[in-house]
């Protein structure tokens, strides 16, 4: 029992949840009326009439909680019921190691429909070619059409090695496509890569929000400042968000005290709570440092798969004129939720529980940050890549040829595909022999040359952005993660812009 008080402590420090359950039940006694009354003895008679009259036996609980989901949906996705089973996997966890594909899920009330909203940098997902506002229609085969988050994430988890295919919806393409993805233990740093871009400007890559973000993004920091940092760019692309108490600490780093970070309000401008800063050079002390950096001049990345803990750290430095926004529009997930235990679905000791959402976060000037998102100081678009390369990459092949490459130059293949003059026709070659198929065998067979040409036409359109590709692969491989990004940012549009803009302010 002691290991699950824990665990429940963790779970809502993780989901910056406030507890307002106890005047929310004088509430509900409150507001019953004896319509409400007549709808509670109308669901009792009917419940009575099935389980004395329907031809088959069936069990009570089934009917309960079949109502209780059909109850909780008709309010957003967001909040749910789980039973004690349920429960206790969440516990787990958040206490403990899993196997899982690497993204943020959400369900966009839009449409109902589970999306990503972001593969996390460097997870299986993220290497199969994911996206942002991808559609997941289906996991191994099943509908996830009136599938909760929970049951979805349950579904895609599991021992790491094994394969879990889902198909995926992706807006601009006609037909549906499966993605099988080999599960993986997610435990990567927050910090993914720091850096110096000139002698005088940093660039820091934080990825997600965790327990240990904090600590990592000031050792960063301070490495970056004894390098001779005197302007920062804050990469939060791609960042699919955390828990709001290091959201808040992560601003409050760049923030004077007193600065407000955020804001969040219930119902009819109920719970609202202020977050304040306490100071960056709080922070810098707390962990060991002396540096301030609430003067830095800061550039934030952001694009549509920054959500949640990345739109509030975006949000509070633009509204209090620390940073410069530059990207796309931010998601716009910004709930708070608490989870309350419910004995009443179990046991003391094996409680069922009710995620649910209670308030929204705003930034410093007001904006409410759901659906609507950040929008930055100086929005710039992604270069729209052809379909063929997205579905070479959600096949693996840039990965296989990379491979393939290094097999067959084992002593320059860097510099050798560096020079390679050949490499769309190569690669072509690689592919078809290794079986790739853009159409349906029997379309194949209506078309010139069984589609052979169309795919080499294809492949040489994608040339540019299919050999970055592959280079990436080899020098992860053949020199390091570190190396890789380095080269891939040298031909990253909106970092030049961000250092264009940072030259400007130093």
């Amino acid at each position: 029992m002691r290991k699950k008080i824990i665990a429940l402590t963790v779970v809502l420090s993780i989901l910056g949840s406030i507890s307002a359950t106890s005047h929310m039940y004088a509430e509900l006694s409150e507001s019953s009326s004896s319509s409400h009354l007549a709808q509670l003895y109308l669901f009792n008679t009917i419940l009575t009439y099935l389980r004395q009259g329907y031809v088959e036996e069936i069990d009570p609980q089934v009917l309960i909680k079949g109502a209780i989901n059909g109850m909780l949906n008709q309010v957003d996705p967001y909040t749910y019921y789980m039973d004690p089973q349920q429960y206790n996997q969440l516990l787990s966890d958040y206490s403990g190691s899993f196997g899982g594909l690497g993204m943020e899920i959400t369900i966009t009330p839009e449409d109902n429909t589970l999306t990503v909203v972001a593969p996390i940098e460097g997870t299986p997902a993220e290497k199969k070619g994911i996206k942002t506002r991808d559609k997941i229609i289906a996991i191994n085969g099943e509908s996830t059409k009136d599938m909760n988050i929970y049951d979805a994430v349950s579904k895609m988890r599991g021992e790491p090695g094994t394969n879990c295919t889902i198909t995926i919806w992706r807006s601009g393409i006609d037909e549906p496509f499966d993605v099988t993805i080999t599960r993986a233990i997610i435990d990567v740093n927050a910090v993914r890569y720091s850096f110096m871009l000139t002698d005088e400007i940093g660039y820091l890559r934080l990825i997600r929000f965790s327990i240990d973000s904090t600590k990592e993004l000031l050792s960063a920091l301070d490495q970056l400042s004894r390098e001779g940092m005197k302007g920062l760019i804050l990469d939060l692309r791609g960042n699919p968000g955390g828990p709001l108490d290091t959201a808040v600490d992560t601003a409050s780093i760049f923030l004077p005290k007193g600065e407000l970070v955020v804001y969040i309000e219930g119902r009819d401008g109920k719970d609202h709570k202020d977050f304040y800063s306490p100071g960056g050079e709080t922070y810098s002390y707390m962990y060991g440092y002396d540096r301030d950096y609430t003067r830095i001049p800061m550039v934030i990345l952001v694009n549509e798969a920054s959500a949640s803990a990345s739109e509030i750290v975006a949000g509070a430095l633009q509204d209090n004129d620390r940073a410069l926004i530059i990207g796309e529009n931010s998601f716009g997930k910004a709930l708070v939720q608490s989870l309350i235990p419910l004995p009443e679905g179990g046991s003391e000791d094996e409680p069922a529980a009710l995620k649910m959402t209670i308030a929204h976060y705003y930034t410093p000037s007001g904006n409410l940050i759901q659906d609507t998102g950040i929008y930055p100081d100086i929005p710039l678009e992604y270069p729209q890549h052809p379909f063929m390369a997205s579905k070479l990459v959600s096949e693996d092949f840039h990965r296989r040829y990379a491979e393939y490459y290094s097999d067959t130059h084992p002593t320059n293949a860097v510099s050798a595909l560096e020079k390679d003059t050949l490499f769309a026709d190569k690669f072509a070659d690689f592919i078809l022999e290794n079986d790739f198929h853009f159409y349906s065998l029997e379309e194949e067979k209506t078309l010139p040359n069984n589609g052979e040409d169309f795919v080499r036409a294809e492949i040489k359109k994608s040339e540019e952005i299919l050999k970055r590709m592959v280079m990436r692969e080899l020098i992860e491989d053949l020199l390091s993660i570190e190396e890789s990004y380095y080269y891939w940012q040298e031909g990253d549009q909106w970092i030049q812009v961000a250092v264009q803009e940072m030259a400007g302010m130093l």
